[in-house]
């Protein structure tokens, strides 16, 4: 359960497009091929915001040598939003009707970062796909796309590591476009998490210490910044992306518990890194954990790791602050997944 939550939890930024990967494109390719393999994208993206649908998708992440999956129920209701759940427990996620614009977005930094190609077609759940490419600079496949011919629906998704190995797949094992009709009410999951903070928002922020770039990298960039909570109690959601990864960064002022042993219930592991102490944990997803300068720092993302330890670096302070060991505020409603933080 710890694992699909941290899943859940990005799926907030992956209403339409995501996976994994970290280089800018080469030479585009044919010009046809290119825009036609756009296209189709495009066509997915506004079949997740207008098809509706009830399905379950299988999700499945590759570390080390093993691998977590699971499976999560989806109801997409047209103008209402999204619920997604897993098959034993309440909807945990539902996205508003009008989502953030992480879709649109995520495809431009896509065309940007990668070339973007039609490569043949597929099956998923006995229907017709069309299958789109994304690739690197040295021609390896950063990403892999089923859209359903019929509908638009993006129905299967593979991203894989710089070695070409498959590093997550997310895939409908069953889908129903004719669902009963029903409307979505609050008992089928939380509206979206917090409040979006605009960029004005963000430098006051900024002002008052809290470290909140627009980029962690040249490609990398922030696509949704959200908050929670008030003085003390306030959490920072950051939503970065290069078109195929994204990488979740919870903010919050306070400090962690004492040191729980050389690993927790949530599967972190320390590790000392430049001279701090990061919590980390490859299991199902990857995921960081880090106090500095007064802050505690939580990282979610479905992106490679040697991609995370550089959101790492990019959020360290640049005066490499002592860590602390006292117990901050208020930051166990974030999940089960995360340490519980004292009042």
């Amino acid at each position: 359960m710890i694992v699909l939550a941290a899943m859940l939890c990005c799926l907030l930024c992956l209403l339409a497009l995501t996976g994994s990967g970290n280089a800018l494109a080469g030479p585009p390719g044919p010009p046809d091929q290119e825009a036609d393999g756009v296209a189709v994208l495009r066509r997915a993206v506004r079949a997740g915001q207008d098809v509706a649908y009830e399905g379950v998708q299988l999700i499945s992440a590759r570390h080390g040598s093993g691998s977590d999956s699971g499976l999560i129920d989806v109801v997409n209701r047209p103008g209402e939003g999204v619920s997604f759940s897993t098959p034993d427990a309440a909807p945990v996620l539902k996205a508003a009707p009008s989502p953030l614009d992480a879709d649109g977005k995520l495809l431009d930094l896509l065309r940007t970062n990668y070339e973007v190609v039609r490569a043949g077609t597929g099956t998923v759940c006995e229907r017709r796909a069309t299958i789109v490419e994304a690739r690197r600079g040295d021609g390896t496949v950063a990403g892999r796309f089923w859209v359903d011919e019929a509908t638009g629906l993006l129905l299967r998704r593979e991203t894989f590591d710089s070695d070409g190995q498959v590093a997550q797949v997310s895939t409908f094992v069953s889908i129903d476009f004719d669902p009963p009709a029903r409307t979505l009410t609050t008992e089928d999951g939380a509206e979206p998490w917090g409040d979006v903070i605009t960029s004005e928002e963000r430098a006051d922020l900024r002002g008052d210490g809290w470290r909140l770039p627009d980029r962690l990298t040249d490609t990398v960039v922030l696509v949704e910044a959200r908050t929670t909570g008030r003085g003390a109690d306030r959490v920072v959601h950051l939503c970065y992306s290069e078109g195929i990864s994204v990488i979740s960064v919870f903010v919050q002022r306070g400090r962690l518990a004492a040191d729980p042993g050389p690993e927790d219930a949530a599967g972190l592991r320390p590790e000392q890194r430049d001279g701090r102490t990061v919590y980390v944990s490859e299991s199902g997803q990857e995921r960081r954990l880090w106090e500095d300068d007064g802050f505690v720092y939580t990282i979610m993302a479905d992106a490679p790791p040697e991609q995370v330890d550089v959101a790492v670096d990019a959020l360290a302070s640049p005066d490499g602050a002592e860590i602390l060991t006292q117990v901050g505020r208020g930051f166990g409603r974030l999940g089960g997944w995360l340490w519980t933080m004292a009042p």
